[in-house]
């Protein structure tokens, strides 16, 4: 589907809003903003018949259909980090729990969530 396809359709578009999902509304305005057509798309951001969210935020919802992860040059992925604080008082465990979170059991977890795992 072409970008202008969107721009055209005369299905309205739901998108989050800055208040109910901060996050997913700046990613999706960016992406609005790097296909050059936000502004055609103002009109049409209202009702709901189309969303558009993070997939593991609706993979279990029923009665929606997934319809797939937009590309990643207009779409920025969503990246989450773990670290051990230097404060922490128990690195071993803070340690551990890492270990866990970067492993094959985890990321098998993480798919089925419909999140791609780092490694």
């Amino acid at each position: 589907m072409r970008s202008s396809d969107f721009c055209s359709d005369r299905k309205p578009l739901r998108i989050p809003t800055p208040r109910a999902a901060p996050r997913q509304a700046s990613v999706f305005n960016e992406t609005l903003q790097k296909l050059g057509i936000a502004d055609a798309m103002k009109p049409k951001i209202k009702l709901a018949q189309v969303g558009l969210t993070f997939i593991s935020k609706i993979i279990t919802e029923p009665g929606v259909e997934v319809v797939g992860p937009l590309p990643r040059d207009i779409s920025t992925p969503t990246v989450l980090i773990g670290y051990v604080s230097a404060h922490t008082q128990e690195p071993d465990a803070a340690q551990a729990l890492l270990r866990y979170l970067s492993s094959a059991e985890a990321a098998a977890v993480y798919k089925q969530c419909g999140m791609e795992p780092g490694r």
